[in-house]
């Protein structure tokens, strides 16, 4: 049990920091959090610093989940056998996840989730391949929405609104559809103020 705790605080850990704030503040020489929108994630980065930080962002947000569920998903509960292995695994990529949107180092206040719940479902392609398909028409959604209307907060929330009716048709389980939920919910909340503003004709729209 306390190997499986001490996995759950490291997933924090390692999901909290905060990529996007660090490569403003020593690549860009300014705080993000007074840029733009005042996101530290990726669509932000690209926004106030261009394509590769954007793209740096991105990739280094996504590899926190992707680590969370395949090394440390594997490498802490190895040794306990008292829960499945896969639920435990969707405990931990909770975690990255919140820890990203809420973290430690910023006062509880980081990104929308959206790149850090790619890499979870990533790595979950390594448990179960049926994940390479839920995460391959997640993806095709978010694409097709942002191309023709060019919000990547819509996308983003139309992919987190897919997820449980993928993971409740392709995996089946309890425990999957609350995953689904969750997360769901959670990227939705940390949109909030993009619905109020997708309600109001207000949100930025991206260049393709």
């Amino acid at each position: 049990m306390i190997l499986l705790l001490m996995g759950i605080i490291l997933a924090y850990l390692l999901g909290a920091i905060p990529f996007g704030y660090l490569i403003a503040k020593y690549w860009a020489k300014i705080d993000i959090r007074k840029e733009g929108s005042g996101n530290i994630g990726a669509t932000n980065a690209l926004r106030t610093m261009g394509k590769k930080a954007g793209l740096s962002v991105l990739i280094l947000d996504l590899l926190k989940g992707l680590i969370a569920v395949t090394l440390i998903g594997r490498l802490f509960y190895q040794y306990n056998s008292n829960i499945d292995q896969l639920t435990y695994v969707y405990v931990i990529g909770l975690t990255v996840i919140c820890a990203h949107i809420w973290t430690i180092f910023l006062s509880f206040k980081g990104g929308k989730g959206v790149s850090t719940a790619l890499g979870v479902l990533v790595g979950l392609t390594v448990y179960d391949v049926k994940f390479s398909l839920i995460l391959l028409l997640a993806f095709c959604i978010w694409f097709i929405i942002v191309f023709f209307s060019k919000y990547v907060s819509l996308g983003s929330i139309a992919a987190a609104l897919f997820l449980p009716i993928g993971l409740i048709i392709f995996i089946k389980s309890l425990e999957a559809l609350i995953f689904g939920i969750l997360i769901a919910s959670i990227v939705i909340y940390s949109h909030r103020q993009n619905v109020h503003k997708l309600l109001t004709n207000t949100e930025r729209k991206i260049k393709l």
